[in-house]
């Protein structure tokens, strides 16, 4: 996992700034893949956040509170060459700024009645993610070059989603999931919009009825769900944990 990485940053390196960045990663990834592409966008903007925060800690020894995207910029172009390496100064300030600029001037913060771009832009932000977290690992990893570039190549990869919809259907892709793990990533697909029972029995695959009416008992009796007449919806509790089991079955990819 890529948390585990943090023993192997220098000391330099604000290592919690780094974990809380490698955090907020992992759930863009899983967003985009749950085809939340809303949501992918708005964790777009805190991974942004914290990427200019370890920018100025590395450059200045500094970690505002609210960072200040364009005036860090420019401090760090008036870094001396020689003094800091390109990807700090330019690179990755460049395009951190870009997603920033494409996440806050599209329908993800300000709706309009255009088209949702939602997932175009939602393919660049996790594009963009992946480059700066590689570029982090390439500049600061204490490790050979093979092992390294091992790591990149990997986080770059694409997964195969663990549900789709089709038609309005929804499809579960990854039958070795359980029944509460189906459950927990349909309504997930589905979040902030309801599902009803009926809907949730025929689009889990290979469960019994009992087995998938003690999954929902078992689900709303930890919080994690919640059934009113208009179907079943997930609890802030429950959206963290669909996203636990998405990051599990994507890492095994």
């Amino acid at each position: 996992m890529l948390v585990e990485l943090l023993d192997d940053l220098p000391q330099t390196i604000n290592k919690e700034l780094f974990r809380i960045l490698l955090e907020e990663y992992k759930g863009i990834k899983a967003a985009y893949y749950a085809q939340n592409y809303e949501l992918t966008l708005t964790k777009a903007g805190k991974f942004v956040e914290i990427t200019f925060q370890i920018l100025s800690d590395i450059a200045f020894g500094e970690i505002p509170e609210k960072p200040k995207f364009n005036e860090i910029c420019r401090k760090l172009e008036r870094i001396p060459e020689k003094d800091e390496h390109i990807s700090i100064r330019i690179l990755l300030p460049k395009v951190a700024l870009t997603l920033y600029t494409l996440r806050s001037k599209r329908g993800a913060v300000h709706i309009n009645s255009e088209v949702s771009p939602n997932y175009i832009d939602s393919t660049f932000a996790v594009t963009s993610c992946d480059w700066i977290v590689s570029e982090f690992l390439r500049l600061y990893l204490a490790k050979e070059q093979k092992e390294v570039l091992r790591m990149i190549n990997s986080i770059s990869k694409m997964h195969i989603p663990l549900v789709e919809e089709i038609s309005g259907e929804l499809v579960i892709l990854n039958p070795k999931m359980t029944a509460k793990e189906q459950i927990l990533i349909l309504l997930l697909q589905k979040h902030p919009n309801p599902i009803q029972r009926g809907d949730i029995k025929r689009w889990v695959k290979g469960k019994s009825t009992r087995q998938i009416n003690r999954a929902l008992s078992d689900l709303e009796n930890e919080s994690l769900v919640v059934e009113s007449q208009d179907g079943v919806a997930l609890t802030s509790r429950g959206i963290v944990e669909a996203g636990k089991v998405q990051i599990k079955y994507y890492e095994e990819q």
